[in-house]
């Protein structure tokens, strides 16, 4: 949000779970910059399970213009990475849809990282391979619908969105 505030870009605020809990429509003022930063001080996390047709139908009723949206999520889960490929398609054919994804620490490709020292280092790197494995499939199975999936480390998540949102502005694709 600041880094589009300091670019004079209107900006927004979803957060959803079984249905849609806060809307802020895009805007650019200090006060509405104020007013998201609240909502996302004041969200508080829910055991229900994202319904992506619920925000997906949500969105596309109220969002008139084309937007850049980027998905703060989990899509660890094979059912709901299912739901979110499915529902995805119907914002992507007119807004820049981007996931952005948590990387646990031991989700990486199997020789990435330091030496194995154990047997249960071979098994954690193994699970942390698969892991890695599935959430790349649905990255390859997302870009065709022009959707783009990363995932990030907890240190660099901030700055990667950042990165992200800027590359765009310069590629000009709003």
């Amino acid at each position: 949000m600041l880094a589009a505030e300091r670019q004079g870009d209107k900006f927004g605020l979803v957060a959803h779970d079984d249905r849609v809990r806060v809307f802020l429509r895009a805007g650019h003022s200090a006060a509405h910059y104020a007013a998201c930063r609240e909502a996302v001080l004041a969200l508080e996390p829910t055991e229900h399970t994202p319904d992506m047709a619920e925000i997906v139908r949500h969105l596309c009723t109220h969002l008139r213009q084309r937007a850049l949206l980027f998905f703060l999520t989990d899509l660890t889960d094979p059912l709901l990475a299912e739901d979110f490929a499915r529902n995805v398609r119907v914002l992507s054919r007119r807004h820049l849809v981007f996931v952005c994804q948590m990387r646990p620490a031991e989700v990486a490709p199997l020789f990435d990282g330091q030496d194995v020292s154990s047997e249960r280092d071979i098994y954690g790197r193994l699970a942390g391979h698969i892991r890695w494995g599935e959430l790349r499939d649905l990255s390859l199975r997302l870009k065709p619908l022009g959707v783009t999936a990363t995932l990030m480390g907890p240190q660099t998540l901030a700055t990667e969105l950042v990165s992200q949102y800027m590359q765009v502005k310069r590629r000009q694709v709003l």
